[in-house]
């Protein structure tokens, strides 16, 4: 209580004669109480603020992580449950698996018979449209789903040239992707190429 009453009356004095009588004079009440020593070491670890030192050996260097590229944790692209599938499809359509794995994890979470509220269905979330363009019989049928899926964004890489459109494209539909001249406007597509492409992390080819 006595240090917060000095620290207020010595912040609130502009005249340091004032403020040094003002010390002087708490320095004496408290003399009077406790003794000179006592006080002393009191306004000493109150008032005057405590030099902490850090022993550093003549062999220590102190180095900071050099700012490289941030790694990405590819946990999720492993626990798909279906990777062997995966890995022959993506062959076929000359795809690197690990690109169909995050469309799997980012589209349905590895539920094979997810539904979303759009109507979409199974692994890769095909529409009952694009199931049957690309001849899947059963879209709740893991193989099947896999199949579709993944000649469909084959068909979208051909189509646009590059990994992001083709994402776009399957995403929100070719007809956007043409109409805006690339990745559309909505936040939705916008996250979903984004997340697609964080999860899989940087890489020089995404398909052949």
């Amino acid at each position: 209580m006595f240090d917060q009453e000095l620290a207020g009356k010595m912040a609130g004095v502009s005249d340091r004669s004032i403020a040094t009588s003002i010390y002087n004079s708490m320095v004496r009440v408290l003399e009077t109480r406790y003794g000179s020593e006592q006080t002393q070491n009191s306004l000493n670890q109150s008032v005057i603020p405590q030099t902490r030192y850090i022993e550093v050996k003549a062999n220590d260097t102190v180095e900071s992580e050099p700012a490289g590229p941030v790694k990405k944790n590819n946990s999720k692209i492993d626990q798909t449950g279906y990777d062997s599938l995966i890995e022959k499809i993506s062959q076929k359509y000359k795809i690197d698996p690990d690109l169909i794995k995050s469309v799997v994890m980012t589209e349905s979470g590895g539920d094979p018979k997810a539904v979303s509220h759009a109507g979409a269905k199974g692994l890769m979330q095909l529409t009952d449209t694009t199931a049957a363009e690309m001849g899947v019989e059963d879209v709740f049928d893991p193989e099947q789903n896999i199949e579709g899926g993944t000649k469909y964004i084959r068909q979208m890489i051909d189509r646009f040239g590059n990994i992001e459109d083709a994402l776009a494209a399957y995403n929100a539909g070719p007809s956007r992707v043409e109409k805006y001249g690339g990745i559309p406007p909505f936040p939705e597509t916008q996250n979903y190429v984004r997340m697609v492409i964080d999860t899989v992390g940087s890489k020089q080819k995404y398909y052949e």
